[in-house]
């Protein structure tokens, strides 16, 4: 990253340059200082910790009016129907595609562990998890002892981006990044529900309660 940085900076010696994490939950965080970052990475003006949906465009807004070094905890976006759904027409998905093809030959797991072709999405259905494993570092930012939590998407967000994802995109499949997908029954049910309305092959490679799982959802 220190080497990427100086290229930048001796290419745009003028133009701000940022960090930003966009860390919103999940295993292997390590909290940082802004002090700590700045003292790294002497190149930056900025630096946006967390979520960053809520503060992304005042970020930017600061960063370009010269207000560095500007430093900004992000914090937990709680409605997440506010946030617009992935610009995926803005990539190029037959090479986004192959590109992840390429990836996955290399990590040496068999074929059918978590088959990712054409047509395949990420996902989220919430933010954060109510359980405090000890291996775990979800819902960062918050202070010790500060009860834990989960936010989700509504069930309409989901039916729609589901119904975006396969008419406009040719989606087939979907993998759920969720830290714990089915911690709230209904949340679960009504998201299997919708996956199968529109004809979705679907995985959950991340995290799952097997003393959640219902016999309707196996």
């Amino acid at each position: 990253l220190h080497e990427l940085l100086e290229k930048l900076r001796s290419r745009w010696p003028d133009t701000p340059l940022a960090l930003a994490d966009l860390y919103q939950s999940g295993e292997h965080y390590i909290e940082s200082e802004f002090s700590e970052v700045y003292e790294s990475y002497p190149q930056i003006n900025g630096w946006l910790k967390h979520e960053a949906e809520d503060h992304l465009v005042s970020f930017c807004m600061e960063l370009l009016h010269g207000n560095a070094p500007v430093s900004i905890d992000g914090g937990e976006v709680q409605n997440l129907d506010s946030i617009p759904f992935p610009a995926w027409d803005l990539i190029h998905l037959p090479h986004r595609d192959r590109f992840l093809k390429t990836v996955v030959q290399k990590m040496n797991r068999p074929v059918w562990e978590f088959p990712i072709g054409p047509g395949t999405f990420p996902m989220l259905s919430s933010r954060g998890c109510p359980y405090r494993c000890g291996h775990c570092s979800s819902n960062p930012g918050r202070q010790k002892g500060e009860t834990k939590g989960q936010r989700r998407y509504s069930a309409d967000y989901i039916s729609k981006y589901l119904k975006k994802v396969t008419t406009e995109f040719k989606g087939k499949r979907i993998f759920f990044l969720d830290e714990m997908v089915n911690v709230e029954t209904n949340h679960f049910d009504t998201l299997l529900q919708s996956l199968n309305r529109y004809r979705l092959t679907y995985d959950f490679p991340n995290g799952m309660r097997a003393d959640h799982i219902k016999s309707q959802h196996i």
